[in-house]
Formats: structure tokens, C-alpha cells, sequence
């Protein structure tokens, strides 16, 4: 959910998708690639909810452009497989995004 708790992101095993909180509509897709595994993926808004960051199962957590639904930066994992939970912190010095992943 972002921060204004007017939208919130589920993925449907397609893809990452927003809705209205308050009516359920449907507003915009994040292709995050075919799922290897049916498993719930987790995503979370950042930057005043202008960019979303979701973990797949492929070894990668992607940031999408929120008004655009674009892909905008891959954060690879070394050691592949599925990345989960993702979390975001914001950084007044830079613009790079930095991708934890404890097992």
C-alpha cells in the first residue's frame, strides 16, 4: 500500500498490479517476467510512491517508474532464486537503489 493508502500492488502471477484501495479498480500493470514458481511475490512503494520495487523468483528484485509502469533498473542477486522480502529506504544523497537479501 503506498503511503497515502489510496492504491495498493498484489501480484496476480502475471504481473505486479495496482488498484484503488477504495474501489478496487483496476489502474496499471508492472511486468515483472512469467513466474517460475506460483508463489506470492512481495512489492513496496518508494520515493512518495513514485517508484515501486518487487522481488521475483528469477534472482532479481525490479523497479518500476509508478506513473509509467516502466521498468526502470534490474538489482540482480549473485546467488539467483527467489528474493523476498523486499524493503526500501530513502537516501537524500543519491538516486541508485541498493538490493539486500538475507537468507
Amino acid at each position: 500500500m503506498d503511503e497515502s493508502s489510496k492504491y495498493f500492488v498484489a501480484c496476480t502471477g502475471k504481473a505486479f498490479e495496482m488498484f484503488r484501495l477504495d474501489t478496487i479498480e483496476y489502474v496499471r500493470s508492472f511486468d515483472s517476467g512469467p513466474p517460475i514458481v506460483l508463489f506470492p511475490k512481495v512489492s513496496t512503494f518508494a520515493e512518495n510512491a513514485n517508484i515501486l520495487v518487487g522481488g521475483t523468483d528469477s534472482g532479481r528484485a525490479i523497479v518500476f517508474d509508478v506513473s509509467s509502469g516502466a521498468q526502470i533498473q534490474q538489482l540482480d542477486y549473485p546467488k539467483g532464486g527467489l528474493v523476498q522480502p523486499v524493503a526500501v529506504s530513502a537516501l537524500a544523497f543519491t538516486s541508485n537503489y541498493l538490493l539486500l537479501n538475507f537468507r
